[in-house]
């Protein structure tokens, strides 16, 4: 930029610019930096603003072929999960399949196959408890007994919980451990005390204490299903269970009411008949034959077709030879 000087009439001087070029960019005078007169001063710049050269910007803009290959990226992932989904449920099947029809040694690696592929779907959460399943069939029974119990304590809401619980309890009977297997079925109420099964696995667990001598236990078991569960159909049992405790213990009158609750009730005929045969056993061991005498005849002839009416035949062939 040049800078040229005029003489005007009064003697003034007035610098003016001249445009000049500067690589190229030719720059011109700012609006607002002329030279103008300040009373008092002479002529002093007023600067309103600096220049600073700008950069052109260009906005991208998205082409035709960007639009298309958008959409088809689009119509790809639409594709893809119902394939994906398909494709996994074909394997569960398969999986499934070979577990109904034998094939245990096949579906154990194909369920293992598809929880590594799939280990946080539904089918893959479920595919475990089938493969502790198909163990218990190969007779894998520590392995079953992990797969159970790594299930029931990962996923305590999954509906079938508290049947995991429950053959953890069978994989340790399976392995001749009692004490732990009775721990097992009992953990079946601790976490799912809502669930149908508890009962029946109270009752396993009071038979494995009763078997190890540890009656309290057996009776506390036994008394939770006859308080907490009363229109099981498991209370029955349970009364028998308990009469026949008590019986253990000599307390004949406590175990005859039991035996007559059952007896006495709206139990299967079975049942029933099992109740007076264990009625009859107590009267006979208590020395009141005749009591024994017509409560096995009662078995005889409203109960021929039940299966204590075998044993309660031979029991009262006994009396009457002795």
């Amino acid at each position: 930029m040049r800078i040229s000087s005029d003489r005007l009439a009064n003697g003034i001087s007035v610098v003016t610019h001249q445009p000049s070029i500067i690589s190229g960019t030719a720059f011109q005078p700012i609006p607002g930096t002329e030279f103008q007169p300040i009373s008092g001063t002479g002529f002093q710049p007023i600067s309103r603003t600096q220049f600073h050269p700008r950069p052109v910007c260009r906005t991208p803009s998205v082409g035709r072929s960007g639009w298309v290959l958008g959409f088809i990226t689009l119509i790809f992932v639409c594709a893809y999960a119902p394939a994906q989904q398909s494709k996994e449920n074909s394997e569960f099947k398969l999986a499934v399949g070979l577990f109904k029809d034998g094939m245990y040694d096949l579906a154990s690696d194909q369920f293992k196959n598809f929880i590594s592929a799939y280990p946080n779907t539904a089918d893959g959460i479920e595919a475990r408890f089938y493969l502790g399943q198909t163990q218990m069939k190969l007779k894998k029974y520590d392995e079953a007994r992990i797969t159970f119990q790594n299930f029931a304590l990962a996923y305590v809401d999954h509906p079938k919980a508290p049947e995991a619980w429950f053959n953890v309890g069978e994989a340790f009977l399976a392995l001749n451990n009692e004490g732990d297997a009775a721990s097992a079925f009992e953990r079946v109420k601790v976490f799912h005390p809502k669930s149908p099964i508890v009962p029946d696995a109270l009752l396993k667990a009071a038979e494995l204490h009763r078997r190890r001598g540890e009656r309290e236990s057996a009776k506390q078991a036994l008394h939770t299903i006859i308080q907490d569960y009363p229109t099981s159909k498991s209370v029955l049992s349970a009364r028998l269970a308990i009469g026949e405790l008590y019986a253990d213990e000599g307390q004949i009158e406590l175990a005859e009411q039991e035996s007559r609750r059952v007896s006495e009730s709206d139990a299967p005929p079975a049942v029933q008949a099992a109740a007076l045969f264990s009625l009859g056993k107590l009267q006979a061991s208590a020395c009141l034959f005749d009591d024994a005498r017509a409560t096995f005849n009662t078995i005889l002839t409203a109960h021929k077709e039940a299966p204590a009416a075998t044993a309660a035949a031979f029991e009262m062939g006994k009396l009457e030879a002795g």
